[in-house]
């Protein structure tokens, strides 16, 4: 299986005994693979990590996204583009610089291996990562939707503009069939390390491949809201910060809800929460389809067939199916494949809830995060990653699943 390497020392020890090899002309010329972003393959200097020429870069394609007409059309986009400001790139510098040393004179070289069903997930680590001063090439997938061809689209179109973009040199972006494993095989000989967004099968079949190869895995997770109403007042804010988490990436990120439990909330504030909700999506510019609400009724029956479910109540509203359960397990939500479907609970206890080491994210509305926070340190099973307000569960942070990725990225530019 993978290997996180979140410890400068381990990951040092690790690239001294791995041989990078230069990737042949040759390997470009494959009809096999469709470069979206040509590879720069001539030797490219070594710049300072997290440096002013850097920032202002990722800054100048922000703006470019925040008002490109076809990027609005994509809140996925358009939260990437907020999130590459130069305000926000300026407080993760003050992180990212605690890592940064005298020793910075190499250009490392990343391999990046893009999911097929979260479409800007890989673009935050490769940013990252070239704002560490790496070199990257990022594989996308076949199946990939129109959110990720938008927005290569896009930085296509971002490159053509500004043709001296640092970003020519230190971004590339292929695509090819995930059967052809000879090309990751050379990519990953390429790079002095690798970083795997996908599920389970996916990166431990990657993982034989060239198995020497440093990595950062970011396989399936689960993740779960927790809320409290005490008055029809806070409905309608509850709903648009609880929507800005679902919707996205058809609820299948590993950071979307897919389970929603109730705290000490009438049931009369939960049925006006649901109807504001079904409204809500009904209005979005881009709800669930027809498509994503037959999978809804589909992953229902799929939970009531494999896993034993005591349903209290069953509910298709017009854009989501309510599955109120007894019990919601984490079985139940590794099985589940988003697309609407959100399973409910009432909830006594927060011992009760579905813990595990896949449980990323609980997001909170309604009651006090730190609160819940020092509530679970007392609970010997509290198994999860992270704990966010509601609204905010698919912000990318650059430490992800507990790796901090500034420090991966950054070790790669230092000496040995």
């Amino acid at each position: 299986m993978a290997n996180i390497f979140g410890c400068t020392g381990e990951y040092h020890k690790l690239k001294s005994e791995v041989a990078v090899i230069p990737l042949p002309e040759a390997f470009f010329h494959q009809p096999e693979l469709t470069w979206h972003i040509p590879f720069w393959n001539e030797k490219i200097p070594s710049i300072q990590p997290w440096s002013a020429n850097l920032m202002d870069e990722v800054n100048q394609l922000a703006q470019f996204l925040l008002v490109n007409p076809q990027a609005r059309i994509h809140p996925e986009i358009i939260a990437l583009a907020f999130w590459s400001r130069a305000a926000n790139l300026q407080q993760l510098c003050k992180h990212a610089n605690q890592f940064v040393s005298s020793r910075q004179c190499r250009v490392g070289k990343v391999f990046h291996i893009a999911p097929a069903n979260v479409d800007t997930v890989f673009f935050y680590s490769a940013l990252v990562s070239f704002l560490s001063g790496n070199q990257n090439i990022v594989r996308i997938s076949q199946r990939s939707g129109e959110i990720c061809r938008q927005l290569v689209a896009l930085l296509q179109q971002y490159l053509r503009i500004y043709p001296k973009s640092l970003l020519h040199k230190r971004l590339a972006i292929v695509e090819y069939d995930a059967k052809n494993t000879e090309a990751t095989r050379q990519l990953s000989l390429w790079g002095d390390m690798r970083v795997i967004w996908g599920g389970d099968n996916a990166i431990e079949v990657i993982s034989q491949i060239e198995p020497q190869t440093p990595q950062l895995a970011f396989p399936d997770r689960f993740s779960i809201a927790l809320m409290q109403l005490s008055s029809a007042q806070q409905i309608s804010q509850a709903v648009k910060a609880f929507q800005s988490d679902l919707l996205p990436f058809l609820q299948q990120a590993c950071s979307s809800p897919k389970a929603l439990f109730w705290w000490q909330t009438s049931e009369e504030l939960q049925q006006k929460f649901y109807q504001q909700l079904s409204q809500s999506l009904l209005n979005a510019s881009d709800s669930f389809s027809m498509a994503d609400q037959v999978e809804q009724h589909t992953g229902y029956q799929r939970l009531l067939m494999t896993q034993q479910c005591e349903v209290h109540n069953l509910q298709a509203l017009q854009q989501i199916t309510l599955m109120e359960l007894a019990e919601i397990s984490p079985a139940m939500l590794q099985q589940h494949q988003g697309h609407g479907l959100l399973l409910t609970g009432q909830l006594d206890t927060l011992g009760k809830l579905p813990f595990a080491d896949k449980l990323q994210t609980i997001g909170c509305y309604g009651v006090d995060v730190e609160f819940i926070r020092t509530q679970l340190t007392q609970c010997s099973k509290a198994k999860f990653k992270r704990l966010i307000e509601v609204g905010k569960a698919l912000e990318f942070n650059v430490v992800w699943d507990g790796v901090d990725l500034c420090r991966a990225f950054i070790q790669l530019t230092s000496k040995i």
